[in-house]
């Protein structure tokens, strides 16, 4: 959900060792993806993520539950004291 590349930019660059890993391999900043949308999501944030999901300039998927996906989104940097 957060990209590391999100997190650091958001305040996690100031984190020490352990609290970077504990960030990436938090399973609540996970989802199961296939490997297309999950390399085309990159280091998005969730406007240009669903920009990128419908700009016809191509790979061309819907997100499910796009709602679903902010609110996770936010659970997550609320928790890590994550800048928006």
């Amino acid at each position: 959900m957060v990209s590391l590349k999100d997190a650091h930019e958001s305040g996690a660059s100031s984190w020490p060792i352990l609290d970077k890993e504990t960030f990436a391999n938090d399973k609540t900043n996970h989802v199961a993806t296939c490997v297309r949308v999950n390399s085309s999501k990159g280091a998005s944030t969730p406007s240009n993520f669903l920009r990128k999901s419908s700009d016809g300039k191509g790979l061309d998927y819907k997100i499910v539950d796009f709602c679903g996906y902010l609110e996770a989104y936010f659970r997550v940097k609320t928790k890590y004291g994550l800048s928006f």
